[in-house]
């Protein structure tokens, strides 16, 4: 009878220090938990102040008209018009220099 005791309070001992690992788990799970949240509640401010500052760029960035000449839209042909518009013209006296003011592939 007192090894069959004895067993049980072993056994008993046992399973209260195996609650009380698992209690030690819960509270860390809880802990990583509660960081994970924290960190997506600034993520998610971080994101809203970056679209806040992207749609303030976006505003910005529309009062500005890109020719097709700067943007890189022009096809080879009409590039090497608009350079070699721009050579004679720094060579040639303005006034005698006439250029057409839109190439006629640019005309719509």
């Amino acid at each position: 009878m007192r090894q069959i005791v004895s067993s049980i309070t072993e056994s008993s001992a046992q399973q209260a220090q195996g609650v009380v690992e698992v209690n030690q788990s819960v509270g860390h799970i809880e802990g990583v938990t509660k960081q994970n949240a924290d960190l997506v509640k600034q993520t998610r401010l971080c994101v809203e102040q970056m679209q806040s500052v992207s749609d303030q760029l976006k505003e910005l960035m529309s009062r500005f008209k890109i020719s097709k000449v700067s943007s890189g839209q022009l096809g080879h042909n009409e590039h090497l018009r608009v350079i070699e518009a721009r050579s004679i013209a720094k060579f040639t006296r303005p006034e005698s220099v006439v250029i057409e003011s839109k190439p006629k592939s640019l005309k719509e």
